[in-house]
């Protein structure tokens, strides 16, 4: 289940440990799976790094160094992690963290991983189907 409350059709209310992190436009996000476009990936990982760090979407940039421009150290950077791993439900491997210094190395991470995880469902969708196919009773 996706944790989020749809308010409209553009808006939700996103949650993360039972915490209300924000407004988030949705346009383009599947309103029964909440798979989310490259966009509103974006948008979620802006909001979520903003309101760890306590600023706002607007004070940051995707060339900002987590430590270096806006003071972050080693244990936020761990739980902004934590939290969008919940969030997006996706699992980072240990390599991948150790090179995210940028906002935009988090939010690449977060859509390959998303996409993957797309893919892979994909194909255990389409795999299900094909499996179907052959259980029929009638023999066709």
């Amino acid at each position: 289940m996706c944790p989020c409350t749809v308010l409209n059709e553009t808006d939700i209310f996103v949650y993360n440990a039972n915490m209300v992190m924000g407004m988030v436009d949705v346009r383009g996000m599947d309103e029964y799976s909440c798979e989310l476009d490259p966009q509103a990936i974006q948008r979620i990982v802006l909001k979520i790094i903003a309101d760890h760090l306590g600023l706002t979407v607007s004070e940051l940039h995707l060339e900002a160094n987590l430590f270096k421009d806006l003071g972050a150290d080693d244990l936020d950077q761990k739980e902004l992690m934590m939290t969008i791993e919940e969030r997006f439900g996706i699992h980072l491997k240990q390599a991948e963290l150790s090179r995210i210094r940028r906002i935009s190395d988090i939010i690449l991470v977060v859509q390959k991983y998303c996409s993957e995880k797309k893919a892979m469902e994909s194909r255990k969708y389409q795999n299900g189907i094909q499996s179907s196919r052959g259980t029929c009773k009638n023999g066709k």
